[in-house]
Order: structure tokens, then sequence, then C-alpha cells
């Protein structure tokens, strides 16, 4: 298999946008549709794949910098091995940060939480302090010194709110909180995300449920990456909150910006629980429905090995 390239992780957008086999994009093209790009990029019909040296005749993964060619199980394969190097490399910042969390208590300076410099109040937000929140609330009710919309500052968090830290880290009893004293739940981040995308991305079904409650919500929004809280929690595997955002009227039919439903995200991640609960709930145009580079639900689950997700499509009532 090819070498994996180094991927700062700070630069990761989305799941699916880091390609793993080259660092320029490598385009598919369709030798048996293409024409015109076999002509212009002046490939044939047959090509050796630059990975694993076998022979192929129509999917191909392109570059027409270096002219690098490789067959789209090898394209798969290096994009899933990187994709869990990212996730293992998240897992291990996530759990030094929830270790420094666990070190946070009511009395110590909030300022300080995981050497962020946040203000008191958006540490403890993050920190899931429910009394240290409540108290700079009441503290400042009445003194109109508390800005709940100001945004913060550190990278890891650009542009969010309180609500937005405490929506994202699953602290519900602070979002109450915060709901009830007014904080804008329609309010977006750097990114173009709200506090119940963060909710959905993380899982956080309670969260997700309180500020569903709160109403005043376009729950179809869109981030600036093109997807909403549904298409997070499904390419997420959330089953749960896929389920809570279905029921409150989040379209299933809304599409990333490279053309997948909620379906397809789904099955290309192998999230067979996500998906379980998207097939009770569509029609079979959305089941058999295909992104733009023309892969199904049922194709992604295949090129990705996910036999569990392939046996519940293809038997599927309304496959």
């Amino acid at each position: 298999m090819p070498q994996l390239i180094n991927v700062d992780i700070d630069t990761v957008a989305e799941p699916d946008v880091v390609f793993a086999l080259h660092d320029h994009p490598l385009h598919l093209i369709d030798l048996q549709r293409k024409k015109d790009a076999i002509e212009l990029f002046g490939l044939s019909k047959a090509f050796s794949c630059f990975a694993c040296h076998q022979v192929r005749h129509r999917f191909v993964r392109y570059c027409s910098s270096c002219d690098v060619r490789c067959c789209q199980q090898c394209f798969n394969d290096a994009h899933q091995q990187q994709m869990a190097l990212i996730q293992q490399t998240v897992a291990s910042q996530i759990s030094v940060i929830e270790e420094k969390q666990r070190q946070f208590t009511a009395t110590s300076t909030t300022s300080h939480l995981v050497g962020m410099s946040l203000p008191p109040v958006m540490a403890a937000c993050l920190a899931g302090d429910f009394p240290a929140v409540r108290e700079i609330v009441e503290k400042n009710e009445f003194s109109g010194t508390l800005d709940l919309e100001a945004l913060c500052e550190h990278a890891a968090y650009k542009g969010r709110t309180v609500l937005g830290l405490a929506a994202g880290s699953g602290h519900r009893k602070i979002v109450m909180l915060l709901l009830s004293r007014g904080a804008r739940a329609t309010a977006c981040d750097n990114l173009g995300m709200t506090p119940l995308m963060h909710a959905s991305y993380g899982g956080h079904v309670e969260v997700v449920d309180e500020l569903l409650f709160g109403g005043g919500l376009d729950i179809d929004q869109a981030s600036f990456s093109g997807y909403t809280a549904l298409l997070f929690a499904s390419s997420a595997g959330h089953a749960a909150c896929v389920q809570r955002l279905i029921a409150a009227g989040a379209s299933t039919a809304l599409r990333t910006p490279n053309g997948r439903t909620a379906l397809i995200a789904a099955s290309l991640n192998g999230h067979k629980a996500a998906v379980e609960i998207l097939l009770l709930t569509l029609k079979p145009s959305e089941v058999n429905a295909i992104d733009f580079e023309g892969y199904s639900a049922l194709d992604a689950a295949i090129s990705r090995g996910f036999a569990g997700v392939e046996s519940l499509l293809r038997h599927s009532p309304n496959q």
C-alpha cells in the first residue's frame, strides 16, 4: 500500500476532505464515460495503478500535475487508513483535554482551563461547571456586564458563543440555563456551525432535545461546509440524534457539496444504527440516490467493506 502523507490535524475541516494517497487532488474519472476528460488528460481506457500495479479499466484517480494514477480501491483503502490515523490523533487530544477538565473544580480559577486563557464563563461552559456558570450569570444578570453573545477567540473554538461551547461539549444543564437567559440558539461560529450542529456532530442527544424544544431554529440550516445538523449526525453515526432531528422535521433529501445524502454519509462511514434509522423514513428514490461521483449508499458500503450496512441496504423494503 502507498505511504500516508503527514496531516496537520488543525487543517482537517471535514471527514472526507483529506485524500491520503497524494498531496495534490486526485480527481475521479470514469474511463468508460468521460471521453472529454480522457482526451484532455491524454488517458487511455486502461491504466496501471501506481499503488497495487494492477491494470484497471474503469475508475481512475488522476493527478494531472504529476501524472499519478491509482484505482478506486487503493484510494479508498489509503483514505480509510488516513482517517483512522486522524481519529486516533483526535481521540488522543480529547483524552488529554478531558483529563485536564476533570481536574477543574469550582474553587479553582476557570480562566486557566487546559491552558486556554479563556474568559471564566467560557471556560466553565467547556468544563461543564454548572455552579460556576450559574454564579457568573446571576452575578451579572442585573449589571448587564455579561455578554452571552461574545465570541470565543481561541483557535479551537473560534467564533463560538457560550451556548455553542456548552452545546458542543454536551452540557445540558448549562445549555438550559443559557437558553433561559436569552442566549441565541441561531448564533454561528467561524465555520458557520450553530449550537445544534455542534451538539448533533458530538452525539449529545439531550442537548439536541433542549435546542429543538426552544424553537426558533432553522433545522435545515447548513454550515459553510454545506453540512446540516442531520448530515453532521449521520456522518458521525449518532443514531439517536438522527432520530430526533428527523422527528423534528429535518430534511433527509439535502446533500453535502459533493452530493452525499445523510444515508450515503452514514453508509460511507459504516454507521449501521444511523443507516437503520434513516431507512425507516426514506422513499425508494432517496435510498437509491447517487452522489455527484455516481455512488449510492450501497456502493459506499461495498467500497468500504461494511458488510452489515451493505446487508441492511440490500434487504431494505425501500430498496
